[in-house]
């Protein structure tokens, strides 16, 4: 009888080690930073520093940011494509938290979608007027976090 029960143990506890586990998003106090609208925010010239400084208020508030960008970022801040791989890099965070959408595509449903998905909030000065329609959240008081840079002044305007 001992045996039975050691081997019912044993069978119940490999079904639990090796049965598919759903796909879970990592717990996180994530927030999506539009990096193509924030690219902007100095003097309306694309820099890539500008969503650096936006990053450092973000990780100094215990933020886990997501930084989306639209295809041409490379051509905007360089002379070639760039991938999240080296605009991780330059930013500072690990390449799982950079994306790049592909050309043709714009990243704001891209970005929306997943800041839905992990209940996060948007830094951009966006409205996203024309995925209202799709994403009706953009209306929603607080889920847009505006910002602006001037004279070495980074603010974002938390609404909460």
């Amino acid at each position: 009888m001992v045996e039975i029960a050691v081997l019912a143990a044993v069978a119940a506890l490999l079904i639990l080690v090796f049965r598919k586990r759903p796909e879970r998003t990592p717990k996180g106090n994530w927030i999506v930073v539009d990096g193509s609208n924030v690219l902007y925010w100095d003097r309306d010239t694309p820099d890539l520093a500008s969503v650096g400084h936006v990053l450092s208020i973000l990780k100094a508030e215990g933020y886990d940011p997501l930084v989306w960008f639209d295809a041409n970022v490379g051509y905007l801040i360089g002379t070639k494509w760039m991938g999240p791989g080296p605009l991780a890099e330059r930013l500072g965070l690990s390449r799982e938290h950079v994306f790049v959408a592909e050309k043709g595509t714009p990243a704001d449903p891209l970005l929306l979608e997943r800041a839905e998905k992990l209940g996060a909030r948007v830094v951009t000065n966006d409205k996203y007027r024309d995925w209202v329609e799709r994403f009706p959240r953009v209306q929603e008081e607080g889920f847009l976090v505006r910002g602006f840079i001037s004279r070495d002044e980074v603010g974002l305007e938390w609404e909460r």
